[in-house]
């Protein structure tokens, strides 16, 4: 058997048309799969932070809630600018209650450096001197109920003495305490 320019030929075109095949049509199919493949699983990547940062928000989203309702609260223990008398007539009654002699009640200026609050929040703290004298047993019973009142109260400065005058178990005490209260909108006209 003889091997001519036919057979080369026959040959060398059996050999090319799987060979072009290869690499005209299954090797770019083949680039094009693993590209899909690599953008499924990006998508797929993408898809599952999306998901996670949705369950977030619905936590965010209760969490915001339950803090609205703790704003609520404390609001609700915050008088206005204007109740800040009947406050201070509170604590007078509340001595009275507990057998003590309101002796004094002074608002004092506020001082910016002790203060809680800043200028620019919108509640603020009133400090307040208070003098009484009495029982220790009733002035213990008044720290008591200030402490379980409703509203944001607190004592800065406490002097309590034995009475010099008064029957054995009197006592005289002064303190400044602070009252917190919502600053007033300010209305530019």
């Amino acid at each position: 058997m003889r091997i001519g320019p036919r057979e080369i030929i026959s040959v060398v075109l059996l050999t090319t048309i799987p060979l072009s095949a290869w690499w005209f049509v299954f090797r770019p199919n083949d680039e094009r799969t693993d590209q899909m493949l690599q953008d499924t699983d990006a998508k797929r990547a993408k898809l599952n932070r999306l998901n996670e940062a949705s369950r977030t928000i619905g936590d965010l989203k209760q969490e915001i809630a339950l803090l609205g309702e703790a704003i609520d609260v404390l609001h609700s223990k915050l008088p206005n600018e204007r109740e800040i008398d009947k406050v201070l007539e509170q604590i007078w009654e509340l001595a009275k209650q507990n057998q003590l002699n309101p002796r004094s009640v002074e608002t004092l200026n506020r001082d910016s450096d002790r203060a809680f609050t800043t200028s620019a929040s919108t509640h603020a703290e009133q400090p307040v001197a208070i003098r009484v004298d009495g029982d220790f047993l009733g002035f213990y019973t008044f720290l008591q109920e200030l402490e379980r009142r409703a509203r944001i109260m607190r004592i800065q400065k406490l002097t309590l003495r034995k009475s010099a005058t008064g029957p054995e178990g009197s006592a005289e005490a002064d303190f400044v305490m602070s009252i917190f209260f919502e600053k007033e909108a300010v209305n530019p006209t």
